[in-house]
């Protein structure tokens, strides 16, 4: 018998007990139900207000970036005048 493939034969998987299932079921669902509800109401408000505050922070380093690029566009504008004013008096 020659192989196509590298994978190996499939075999056939045990026979699985429906009531062990149902039990399994039956025991974990209170606790799915639980999780699910406190990640929706408890957790995803933890999330919000973590999300809230980080762009907070992110909206004060934008705002002191662009401080100190007005503070910087001040600055040369102040070089320039000065530059101005020594032309000005040297064209005299």
């Amino acid at each position: 018998m020659n192989k196509k493939t590298d994978y190996p034969d499939l075999e056939r998987s045990k026979n699985v007990n429906f009531f062990s299932h149902l039990l399994n079921w039956v025991w974990n669902k209170p606790r799915w139900i639980f999780e699910e509800l406190f990640a929706k109401y408890f957790l995803s408000t933890k999330r919000e207000l973590q999300k809230t505050k980080l762009e907070l922070v992110m909206l004060k380093y934008k705002v002191e970036q662009l401080e100190l690029a007005d503070k910087i566009q001040k600055t040369i504008d102040e070089a320039e005048n000065v530059t101005n004013l020594f032309e000005e008096r040297s064209n005299k």
